[in-house]
């Protein structure tokens, strides 16, 4: 795709730097020659009419100049998306493959050996596992898709956020199977009465605890926090994961896009891009920091009224 669209972008800043250079030399030409051809009996009449042809031809080059831009810049955001839905083709693809495999090894075990009832909920407990991955891979893809052409709207009403969060914690630690002690939810008292979207919740806390274990290596060690804040509540999971590059912050947000030291990793790019879309939507935000220590800091601000049209 790259070698595809390098013609384009290479045409495109040629004539750029063309036209802009055509624009001096137009004021060169006038300025040096016409400016001192008056003279003192016909000179204001002149003067007009050159300022007048003058201000024409800058205002064409500029239109010209700023159409090539625009031009680039589709050309180049273009090339960008393309790039991201290709890779995105490849990661999915990569995604389907490995739990569709494992699921066939399961079943092929199950049916072609005689396996004693622990070694039958073994399998079945990882073909459940697979079966997950693969409920998570189609949900993003909805989710995204849904996103993208504004068909979701949030179903207000009132909801227990701690219940929510204890529920996703559970999941998490079944799906993952991990020690006690491995998550923690902590919750101040008194929290406001939330007005939001049950499901919407769900899933961004779910996402955030999932990501949590996915990026740590060694056991996890997460830490969910919920505290009123002004006019919102506060959602906070902390990780002692691999954590995530200063310059990469803002951009693990945006559709397809992964952090390239975690490439390895299983992931199609979407799922950070479906919670920030769903926290807009909602009317809150979410941000992030590195972790003193090591690890990175997930924040969402809820509002505790009337979600975000």
């Amino acid at each position: 795709m790259r070698h595809r669209i390098l013609p384009n972008v290479i045409l495109a800043v040629v004539a750029l730097v063309l036209t802009v250079a055509i624009t001096v030399g137009w004021n060169v030409i006038f300025a040096s020659y016409y400016g001192t051809a008056f003279t003192e009996v016909d000179g204001a009449l002149k003067k007009t009419g050159y300022w007048f042809i003058m201000a024409v031809g800058d205002l064409f080059l500029a239109t010209v100049i700023t159409a090539i831009a625009i031009s680039l810049g589709v050309t180049v955001r273009r090339s960008r998306l393309l790039a991201g839905q290709d890779a995105f083709i490849d990661r999915i693809t990569h995604e389907l493959r490995t739990p569709i495999a494992a699921l066939r090894l399961a079943v092929d075990t199950c049916t072609r050996h005689d396996l004693d009832p622990v070694a039958t909920r073994q399998q079945l407990t990882d073909m459940r596992g697979d079966l997950d991955r693969l409920q998570d891979l189609v949900d993003h893809v909805i989710d995204a898709g849904r996103m993208e052409h504004a068909e979701w709207r949030p179903r207000l009403e009132i909801i227990d956020v701690t219940h929510i969060a204890e529920s996703c914690m559970q999941r998490v630690i079944e799906r993952y199977q991990l020690p006690d002690g491995a998550v923690h939810c902590q919750v101040e008292a008194a929290l406001p009465e939330v007005r939001s979207d049950r499901v919407a919740v769900d899933h961004i806390i779910s996402n955030l605890f999932d990501n949590a274990c996915k990026y740590s290596d060694g056991q996890p060690e997460v830490v969910l926090s919920i505290a009123p804040a002004p006019g919102a509540i506060r959602i906070t999971v902390s990780d002692r994961g691999i954590g995530i590059p200063s310059q990469e912050k803002t951009r693990i947000f945006r559709r397809f896009y992964r952090v390239p030291s975690e490439r390895s990793r299983p992931g199609t790019g979407l799922g950070l891009y479906v919670i920030a879309q769903l926290c807009r939507q909602l009317g809150g935000r979410i941000t992030t920091m590195a972790r003193p220590g090591g690890g990175t800091v997930f924040t969402v601000h809820l509002p505790v009224g009337a979600a975000h049209a």
